[in-house]
């Protein structure tokens, strides 16, 4: 029997999870989707940075093997070993796979500046009919929304009633400027589903729903982009060839997948909190990026009997 979880993350400081090098001017751009080049957070790298966190033993380390994992009576280091898997680095035919799965992360609201109110929560209505569907599927009691009605074309932006993004009725997003839908959106299913990690009240006042396409543009071109060069030691000029440009997902991104718990004597609450638990993912460590709260809604977990321990 598997449990599966809602597990959302929330960006803290700008994020790069690199896809190489670019093509373009962005010299180390974000991994994207393929099919909808939407940013996204791939699930090895929240296993990774979690098996970091928790300082999970060295594949040479891990004595630990399925044949002597018997019982329910196990210590701290036989659950990591079962929780996160050990490879077969040594030859020995010793592989064990981790009982937990992790799912990639998907774009739920993209952070994006706005003229007025600071930035909003931006999302679309693809965006949140993927995620219903996949709550539908995985987590159908963990939470329920209505996804929010699209705007009826590319130049309409659909905010709630008193939101801080508009003024005479518009709203300027990056560089766009948008004419406020006259039905304000139902938010109510999430605001209570992300109100774990967002205040309710600025939630509120700052989400957007614009068209898929507008969304596209804003995941391709509002991203944040920062000038790097390394300097000359005597000249304090930039090393010729030294300068490139890196993207990150910005803070305040927030994301959403699942995790499946497969086997019962471990418990995935022990792992990541569901009051939150901060992780440093991606790249650029040493200059402070890449930290980002990852939850799990555990209440209530989904039990799937028909899915194999």
């Amino acid at each position: 029997m598997s449990t599966d979880y809602l597990l959302t993350a929330r960006v803290l400081t700008p994020l790069h999870i690199g896809a190489g090098q670019g093509a373009g001017f962005i010299d180390l751009p974000v991994l994207r989707e393929a099919v909808t080049g939407w940013p996204v957070i791939p699930g090895s790298a929240v296993k990774g940075s979690l098996a970091e966190a928790l300082n999970v033993p060295e594949d040479s380390a891990r004595t630990v093997v399925s044949g002597e994992i018997n019982g329910n009576h196990i210590n701290g280091n036989q659950k990591l070993t079962l929780a996160f898997g050990r490879a077969d680095t040594a030859g020995d035919e010793k592989a064990l796979g981790g009982a937990l799965i992790f799912t990639d992360l998907h774009l739920i609201f993209l952070p994006v500046r706005s003229l007025f109110g600071s930035f909003a929560y931006v999302s679309c209505n693809m965006a949140l009919q993927r995620f219903k569907h996949y709550l539908d599927l995985f987590a159908p009691d963990a939470v329920a929304f209505n996804v929010p009605d699209p705007p009826g074309d590319e130049g309409k932006v659909a905010v709630s009633a008193g939101s801080a993004l508009t003024q005479d009725d518009k709203v300027w997003l990056h560089d766009l400027e948008l004419n406020k839908s006259a039905d304000a959106p139902d938010l109510s299913g999430l605001l209570k589903l992300f109100g774990a990690l967002l205040s309710p009240e600025q939630a509120k006042a700052r989400i957007a729903i614009v068209h898929d396409d507008v969304f596209r543009y804003l995941c391709d071109y509002a991203l944040e982009v920062r000038a790097r060069n390394k300097l000359d030691k005597d000249t304090k000029t930039t090393v010729r060839g030294a300068l490139w440009y890196e993207e990150f997902l910005p803070e305040e991104a927030l994301f959403a997948g699942f995790l499946s718990n497969q086997d019962n004597r471990i418990e995935a609450t022990g792992y990541i909190s569901t009051d939150g638990t901060n992780l440093q993912m991606g790249g650029k460590e040493s200059v402070g990026k890449g930290m980002v709260q990852l939850r799990l809604h555990a209440s209530p977990p989904v039990a799937n009997p028909g899915a194999g321990a």
